[in-house]
C-alpha cells in the first residue's frame, strides 16, 4: 500500500490530552483572602470604591501649602501634595523651543 493512504485510513488521534471532564476539576473558590506576602495587619477584604478627600492646612509647616489627607484602600490616611506646589528639583525640566520643534518634526532632524 502507498503509505500515505495508510496513514489517511488510520484513526486520527489529537496532539492536545485532555484532562476528562470539567466535573472532575478541582473546585475553585473565588473569595476575597489575603495574599500569602501580605502585610498581617491589613484588613481583609480590601475596601474599594472612591477615595475620599479631606482638605486641611498643614499646621506644622510655616509655609501656605495646601494638605490633602486621603483615605487609603486599607482606611490608613495619607497625606498628598498638589503637583505645582512641588520643589524644581522634582518637576518635569521645561522643553526649549529646539526640543519642541525636534519632536513635532519627528527627532530625525536633529543632530546632537
Amino acid at each position: 500500500m502507498i503509505p500515505s493512504a495508510v496513514r489517511l485510513a488510520a484513526a486520527r488521534t489529537p496532539l492536545i490530552k485532555f484532562l476528562g471532564p470539567r466535573s472532575a476539576l478541582k473546585q475553585v473558590h473565588h473569595e476575597a483572602t489575603r495574599h500569602p506576602s501580605a502585610p498581617k495587619d491589613a484588613e481583609y477584604p480590601l475596601k474599594t470604591g472612591p477615595i475620599g478627600k479631606v482638605a486641611s492646612s498643614s499646621s506644622s509647616s510655616s509655609s501656605s501649602q495646601q494638605v490633602t489627607k486621603t483615605a487609603g484602600p486599607h482606611g490608613a490616611s495619607r497625606t498628598v501634595l498638589d503637583f505645582a506646589e512641588l520643589p524644581n528639583r522634582y518637576r518635569h525640566p521645561q522643553l526649549t523651543e529646539a526640543e519642541i520643534e525636534a519632536v513635532e518634526a519627528g527627532g530625525a532632524t536633529m543632530i546632537y
